[in-house]
């Protein structure tokens, strides 16, 4: 059973991507690169986080995100937000000292604590572009997040701090952020896509 839910919590990583690259595409969508390298990062150390305390199947979904985070960074170097101001600089350094320190801690629990910090900054400079323009952003990618991470954590093998804080901080984050651009588009008279 955790096996079936590994898989399903990682189909809907390829939904989210496929519905954020087809906006990607077609330029109704403009990535901010920062969030996008920070998210790639993390992925990749959360996932191996979670293999090390034995996670199974619910880490499987941090394979793809990872792969699609990478993606995104790349995409959104040449064409994605290019208003870079000082707040989303300060999440990045906040966001890479947090990432450093987890150098330090030499634990999964520790680094994943770390991490959890460093996903919350790293959704700075994407939600401080979407409050200003909404429709820049893909509604259906994030919110395919929340319960893809939920779907996630019950494909755990393994229940402790390290495995499941990460994809719970996710669930919380995506949670809030769809409800941000959803209020932010009802201001602006759009509220899906």
């Amino acid at each position: 059973m955790k096996g079936i839910l590994g898989l399903i919590a990682a189909s809907f990583t390829v939904v989210g991507f496929f519905v954020y690259f087809r906006d990607c595409f077609s330029k109704r969508t403009k990535p901010h690169a920062f969030s996008w390298f920070i998210w790639a990062l993390t992925g990749a150390i959360a996932f191996a986080a979670q293999r090390f305390d034995h996670a199974g199947p619910g880490s499987w979904v941090l394979i793809g995100e990872t792969a699609g985070c990478i993606v995104v960074f790349l995409w959104a170097l040449k064409f994605g937000e290019r208003g870079y101001v000082p707040m989303d600089w300060i999440a990045l350094a906040l966001a890479l000292s947090a990432l450093a320190l987890w150098g330090f801690t030499k634990t999964p629990t520790a680094s994943v604590v770390l991490l959890s910090f460093v996903e919350l900054c790293s959704f700075v400079p994407t939600l401080r572009k979407s409050i200003v323009r909404p429709h820049e952003e893909t509604l259906t990618t994030f919110a395919v997040s929340v319960p893809k991470f939920g779907i996630s954590i019950l494909a755990l093998e393994h229940y402790s701090i390290a495995t499941a804080l990460y994809p719970a901080t996710l669930v919380i984050l995506n949670t809030v952020f769809v409800g941000l651009i959803l209020w932010r588009r009802s201001k602006h008279g759009q509220a899906f896509g």
